[in-house]
Parts: structure tokens; sequence; C-alpha cells
């Protein structure tokens, strides 16, 4: 049996398909530290040793990454196919925020900012949730030093559940 033991504040992970398969998989949602552990059992349902816990820390490499999670009180389960929809923008400091130029968003996943045509320089949207709680993400590997960038969260729809509060985490 695998047990999630200890997440970061704002992680909605789950072990999948569930705790009591052999290798379940578990999706860091966000940085910080998880601890699982597993429990052996023998035949007779009796714990066969001693469990063993795992520390997990989940840390970027990239120079710029920017993550927004959500949670809506009134959002009874949070990992179904309804939610509030926030949406992560993070745009050069000339232009617009829907200007797909100068911003990252939902419409424009990649913005090549630095050298054209090479992505090693590029802004990502690398995680979009459509349904809440998040997260959404945005990396930025090699950001021009003498550049200013932004960051905003759009609540773009609630759908029917009214309020929600935004954690928004930059490294």
């Amino acid at each position: 049996e695998w047990r999630l033991i200890s997440a970061p504040a704002s992680s909605t992970s789950r072990l999948t398909p569930g705790n009591q398969v052999a290798s379940p998989r578990l999706f860091l949602d966000v940085l910080g530290e998880y601890e699982v552990e597993l429990v052996v059992y023998d035949d007779l349902d009796i714990e066969s040793c001693t469990s063993s816990r795992l520390l997990i820390k989940a840390v970027t490499d990239q120079g710029i990454l920017v993550q927004v999670t959500w949670d809506t009180p009134a959002d009874a389960n949070k990992t179904d196919d309804s939610g509030a929809d926030l949406d992560l923008y993070y745009r050069r400091a000339q232009g617009d925020w829907n200007d797909s130029d100068f911003t990252v968003f939902w419409e424009s996943t990649d913005g090549d900012w630095g050298i054209p045509g090479d992505p090693t320089d590029n802004a990502t949207l690398e995680l979009e949730d459509n349904k809440g709680p998040g997260p959404e993400q945005v990396s930025h590997k090699n950001p021009d030093p003498t550049e200013i960038y932004g960051v905003g969260v759009h609540y773009y729809d609630d759908g029917g559940f009214g309020l929600s509060n935004a954690v928004v985490e930059i490294y």
C-alpha cells in the first residue's frame, strides 16, 4: 500500500490509478517536497516489514518558473471536469497582456523572444488547466537579464462556483 504522506500546500497530487497497485504514478504538480510511504502486508494482511518512506524534492532547472494554483471553496470535487478557470499570463514589459508577440498565455503558448528559432531562450506555457485547481505553469529557461517581465492571472470563468483564491509562485 502506497501512501502520500505530505505534499506542498497547493498540490492536488494523488497516486494513480490507486494506492494499492505495484507501481502507481505520482505527478508532481507543483515544486516542493513530497513524501511517500510504502507499507507491505503478508498473506494474512499483517504488516510484514517496516514501512519505507521516500522524500522527493521537485525543483526547477528553469531560469524563471511561474506557477498558479487556486482553491475554489464551493467546488466540492476539485478533480472532476468542472470548476473555475484561471489563466496565467507571462509577458515582456513592452507588450499588452493579450498580445501574442509579447505574452505567453493559453492562446499563445510559446514566446520566441530571444534568438529567432532558438528554443532554448523561449518562454513556454507548460501546464494549462481549464477546470481548476491548476496548476498552470510557464517556464523561461534563459531570460534576458536586461528585460523586465510581468506576471498576471485572469479569472476567466468561475464555472458556477464563485470565489477562488489564487496562489502565484515565482521561482
